[in-house]
């Protein structure tokens, strides 16, 4: 085992030695899949550390290696998918940090499909942290009120605001379910509203500048 160095030292340690079975990939394909494999199980790797899942024996079968050098190649990949997303490394800091003696067309191998996949893993990430829920949608309309006494008849104008809200997913690849929040302001209220956003707005607007 070696700890990772350069651009994106850590303590956590990556087996090298297992990559060596990334080399008989038969296609990149194949290689993207024992990536993602490593990608969406790295929270899980204590759960089944002894023996992979019938997915898993789908997706290293190409690479023909036993039970244990597949297992070995998960939990190194996963280690490395896991400090590459905290320490967030160039493109050439991730090449610096393998050994010197590590295998070229390995490292190539490995630099060329991680940085392909990083993109979409932290949206990923981003998408399945833990967060308020989302505003995705504002609707509204004028509604005029009747309203009578002995002297005479008022109208009264207010407006009904309907939010479309996006509440946070429970589980990971999971469709966020929205909500709609219906309420009614009268205009006094909706000028107050509108006063907080303005101050909301400029204060957004002077930290961007920064």
């Amino acid at each position: 085992n070696a700890e990772l160095h350069g651009g994106i030292e850590t303590k956590m340690e990556v087996d090298f030695s297992s990559f060596s079975a990334l080399l008989g990939a038969p296609s990149k394909d194949a290689l993207v899949d024992v990536f993602q494999e490593a990608f969406f199980t790295r929270d899980m790797a204590g759960l089944a550390a002894n023996k992979l899942s019938v997915r898993q024996e789908a997706i290293l079968a190409p690479f023909e290696i036993d039970e244990e050098r597949g297992l070995q190649l998960l939990s190194a990949l996963r280690t490395m998918i896991k400090i590459t997303l905290q320490r967030s490394p160039s493109k050439e800091d991730f090449k610096s940090s393998f050994p010197s003696e590590f295998n070229e067309k390995a490292k190539r191998i490995i630099t060329d499909v991680m940085f392909d996949l990083l993109p979409a893993w932290r949206d990923s990430c981003v998408n399945n942290q833990i967060s308020l829920p989302k505003l995705r949608n504002i609707h509204w309309r004028v509604d005029v009120k009747v309203a009578s006494n002995e002297a005479a008849k008022l109208t009264v104008p207010t407006a009904v605001m309907s939010l479309e809200v996006e509440k946070q997913s429970e589980h990971r690849n999971q469709i966020p379910e929205t909500s709609i929040v219906t309420f009614e302001m009268s205009k006094e209220a909706l000028q107050t509203m509108l006063d907080g956003l303005g101050e909301i707005r400029e204060q957004l607007a002077s930290l961007a500048q920064r």
